[in-house]
C-alpha cells in the first residue's frame, strides 16, 4: 500500500531533523569537552608543553620547529653569545621532531594559553606544509591531536593546491595521449593523502583518543625528562659514518656545485606562516624566521612581503657557512650533530644580533 506523499515527506523530514539534532548535540558536546581537556601527553610535545606551562615566565625567547630545532639549538650557547653581543636573553628550545606547519601553530597556541609577559622573540623554522602525513607519528596521538578546524582548513588548502597541480598535468600533450582511466589515477594519491587528514579531524573533533593524558600513572602525565628541564635542548647521540657519510658527501658536493633553489612551495605554506606571524604578534612578541642548513635541493622561501617585514636568518649556503656543513658537524643531509649544535647556536645569535643592528 502506498503512503500519501505528505505523510512520507513528513516522516523523512522528521528523520532528517532527528539526525541533525543528534549531530548538533554530539558535536557541541564534543567541542565543549574537548575545550576543557588538558593538553594531551603526546610524545615530545606533551613534556615540553608541560614544562613551559609551569616555567614559561622564565623565558623571553622561544625556538619553534622540528628536529632541526630540537637537536640543533642549544639555548645555553645561544644565550651566552647573544649576551656577549649586547642582547641578554633567556631562551627555551620548544622544537619537536617532525613538527611541521600547521602543527607548530597549534602547539604555539597552547603554549600561549597562559600569558607570558616576558616573551619578546619567537624563532620559527621555515618549512612548507606537507599534505602527506608522517605515518611514523600515529602512535601516541601525534598525528591526531592538532587536527582542529583551523588547522584542517589549511590542510584543505594544501589538498586543493595538489589537485590543481594534477589538473595541469592533464593539459600536457604526453598525458593527453594516455587512456582517461590512467590519467584519472593521478588523482588517487592526493585524495588518499587528504582522506587521512579528514579521518584525523574526525578523531580530534570527537575527542577519540583524548584519554592519552591519563594513560600514565597520574593525570599529570609522564615526568619531564632531564633533557627538557631548563632549556629544552635534546642532545642527539648518533654520529655520521660509513654509507651515511658517503651519501652526505655526495649531496654536499652537489650543493657546492648547484646551490639550493628557493621555492614558495604549496600555497598553504604561506597561509600557515601568515597565521603563525599573527599569533606571535598577538602574544606580544616579534617573529624571527630561520632557514636551517640542509643539503636538500630546494628550500622553502616566504613571500616577498614577509621577507621585507621580518628578520629572516638564512643558513642554507654551504659556501657562506662552511662550518655548518663540515662532515664532523653533521648527522645527515638535513641535521647537525651534537658537535655541530653549539656552532649553529652561536651563529644564530650572531646573525640575530647583526640583523638587529642593521634595523637601527
Amino acid at each position: 500500500m502506498r503512503l500519501p506523499l505528505f505523510p512520507l515527506l513528513r516522516r523523512v523530514g522528521g528523520g532528517l531533523l532527528t539526525a541533525a539534532c543528534f549531530v548538533g548535540a554530539f558535536g557541541g558536546s564534543a567541542h565543549f569537552i574537548g575545550a576543557r581537556l588538558p593538553f594531551p601527553d603526546v610524545p615530545e610535545a606533551g613534556e615540553k608543553h608541560r614544562w613551559f606551562a609551569e616555567h614559561g615566565d622564565r623565558y623571553d625567547t622561544i625556538f619553534l620547529g622540528s628536529s632541526r630545532v630540537r637537536f640543533q639549538i642549544v639555548p645555553a650557547v645561544f644565550n651566552q653569545r647573544a649576551a656577549e653581543l649586547g642582547h641578554p636573553l633567556t631562551s627555551f628550545n620548544a622544537g619537536v621532531s617532525a613538527m611541521n606547519p600547521p602543527e607548530d601553530a597549534f602547539f604555539f597556541d597552547h603554549l600561549m594559553r597562559a600569558p607570558h609577559p616576558r616573551l619578546r622573540w619567537v624563532f620559527v623554522e621555515l618549512m612548507p606544509v606537507w599534505l602527506k602525513a608522517d605515518a611514523g607519528r600515529r602512535n601516541g596521538g601525534r598525528l591526531a591531536y592538532w587536527h582542529d578546524w583551523e588547522r584542517s582548513v589549511i590542510m584543505w588548502e594544501s589538498f586543493t593546491a595538489e589537485l590543481a597541480k594534477t589538473r595541469k598535468l592533464f593539459g600536457k600533450k604526453s598525458e593527453r595521449r594516455k587512456p582517461w582511466i590512467v590519467r584519472l589515477a593521478l588523482y588517487r594519491e592526493p585524495v588518499e593523502l587528504y582522506w587521512e587528514h579528514v579521518r584525523l579531524w574526525l578523531q580530534c573533533a570527537t575527542n577519540l583518543g583524548a584519554a592519552i593524558p591519563f594513560t600514565t600513572a597520574d593525570a599529570g602525565g609522564s615526568p619531564s625528562s632531564a633533557s627538557v628541564v631548563e632549556d629544552g635542548w635534546v642532545r642527539h647521540p648518533d654520529t655520521m659514518e660509513g654509507a651515511a657519510l658517503a651519501d652526505y658527501q655526495d649531496t654536499y658536493a652537489e650543493r657546492l656545485k648547484t646551490p639550493q633553489i628557493a621555492k614558495p612551495g604549496n600555497p598553504a605554506g604561506a597561509t600557515a606562516l601568515r597565521r603563525m606571524l599573527d599569533k606571535v604578534a598577538r602574544a606580544g612578541a616579534t617573529p624571527v624566521l630561520v632557514i636551517p642548513p640542509t643539503t636538500s635541493p630546494t628550500r622553502f622561501e616566504p613571500p616577498a612581503d614577509i621577507q621585507q617585514s621580518c628578520i629572516v636568518l638564512d643558513f642554507s649556503d654551504p659556501r657562506k657557512y662552511p662550518e655548518l656543513f663540515a662532515p664532523v658537524n653533521r648527522l645527515d643531509s638535513t641535521h647537525l650533530s651534537a658537535a655541530g649544535a653549539p656552532v649553529y647556536s652561536r651563529l644564530v645569535a650572531e646573525r640575530f644580533a647583526a640583523a638587529l643592528a642593521a634595523r637601527r
